[in-house]
């Protein structure tokens, strides 16, 4: 079975009942390709993450996920497309 059904301890139950598992999957999201997007999305006013396989919040809610040196993608954030009657994002600022 792919469900735990016994936790190691007392750490690890309390850590249990604070971790949540969320499909980010419907959100809307862009992505951003080649030598100059990092300049580019910085000049968006957008905060990167410093190095590939991290992500920055930024201050709408929305994350800046670094793939690569030269590669990111822009995911929504929940609350913003919770109150939106359509799924679109635009990537001016």
């Amino acid at each position: 079975s792919a469900i735990a059904t016994h936790l190691g301890g007392a750490d690890e139950a309390a850590m249990a009942r604070r971790l949540a598992l969320i499909d980010l999957s419907p959100l809307p999201r862009i992505g951003f390709k080649g030598h100059g997007a990092p300049q580019w999305l910085k000049r968006q006013g957008l905060d990167l993450p410093t190095r590939p396989n991290e992500a920055s919040s930024q201050s709408d809610g929305s994350l800046l996920l670094r793939l690569s040196e030269h590669e990111h993608l822009l995911l929504a954030a929940a609350s913003l497309t919770a109150s939106r009657s359509s799924c679109s994002m635009t990537a001016s600022r």
